[in-house]
């Protein structure tokens, strides 16, 4: 048995949780990847609630960055000029980005640049 107020835990501040004697395995859901948070445990029978456990540090791991957004071009007869808005880290800097053209390799620009000219195209062609 499990209970929980109703909000999301990235918005709670003080979560009470209670889990039956029997349960082995707690999981909490719905933290930010790469978030911190400080956890203790204390036991309640019918006299009481004993002491709380120290306080533990638990990091969720990071995950793959947000959806690419505010992509822009612009181009001249042979070159196109690519920004971007960085995305959501989710925990883990950015350390490239991959700029796709046709069926070429990906071209692989550092983490820290938010712009990137691709040269060496052919006038009047569309590229995907």
């Amino acid at each position: 048995m499990i209970e929980t107020n109703a909000l999301p835990l990235h918005q709670t501040t003080n979560l009470q949780v209670r889990v039956s004697a029997t349960c082995q395995l707690l999981m909490l859901c719905e933290m930010a990847a790469g978030e911190r948070d400080v956890n203790g445990l204390q036991a309640v029978n019918e006299a009481g609630a004993g002491p709380c456990s120290p306080a533990a540090l638990c990091t969720t791991p990071p995950s793959c960055p947000a959806v690419m957004s505010h992509v822009q071009l612009s181009s001249s007869a042979a070159s196109v000029h690519v920004s971007w808005s960085a995305p959501a880290d989710n925990g883990s800097p950015v350390t490239e980005y991959h700029i796709c053209v046709d069926e070429r390799p990906p071209i692989v620009v550092d983490g820290d640049l938010l712009d990137y000219v691709i040269t060496d195209l052919h006038p009047e062609t569309t590229y995907r």
